[in-house]
């Protein structure tokens, strides 16, 4: 039996065996229903940009970042898109001028989102977040958002995640 399986803005399909479960080719993961048990977090972000990008399409990342999102994109063909995130001294913020430029490239169609960020430690606003997926749905750009770091918190900062 054939199902499709809805992820935020992508859709996978897969047919599932009587177990009700099928594994990727690379056998990277397992969907139940809609849920994918993985073996990391890096297979799943390189797993997802081959399977919603094309080789030679873009994907955005806000640097610095954790450096395994370069080998995640760049060993799978394609090109890394860079949107710096200025340091004021004190922290560092996104710089939404350059983030939509460079997502309305209509060949960047992949954005990966690292919330809280890795490394500069910055728990992004409910603004912020609402912000970037503003932009990224007027430019019909996909976000991978990788919240591993979710529990790592200051105190009294909240964190909120993308979805």
């Amino acid at each position: 039996m054939n199902m499709k399986v809805q992820v935020g803005d992508a859709v996978f399909s897969a047919a599932l065996e009587e177990n009700g479960a099928v594994a990727s080719r690379a056998t990277e993961y397992l969907i139940f229903a809609n849920q994918f048990f993985c073996t990391g977090v890096v297979p799943a972000i390189s797993s997802m940009v081959r399977k919603l990008t094309t080789v030679g399409e873009n994907v955005l990342v806000q640097t610095p970042v954790y450096n395994i999102f370069f080998h995640s994109i760049v060993n799978n063909g394609r090109n890394i898109v860079e949107s710096p995130l200025p340091y004021d001294g004190n922290t560092y913020h996104m710089d939404f001028e350059d983030l939509e430029q460079k997502l309305s490239d209509p060949q960047t169609t992949l954005m990966i989102l690292c919330n809280p960020h890795n490394p500069v430690g910055r728990i992004w606003s409910r603004e912020e977040l609402g912000h970037v997926g503003d932009l990224c749905r007027k430019h019909h750009v996909i976000v991978i958002s990788d919240e591993i770091h979710c529990d790592l918190t200051s105190p009294g900062q909240e964190y909120i995640p993308f979805a």
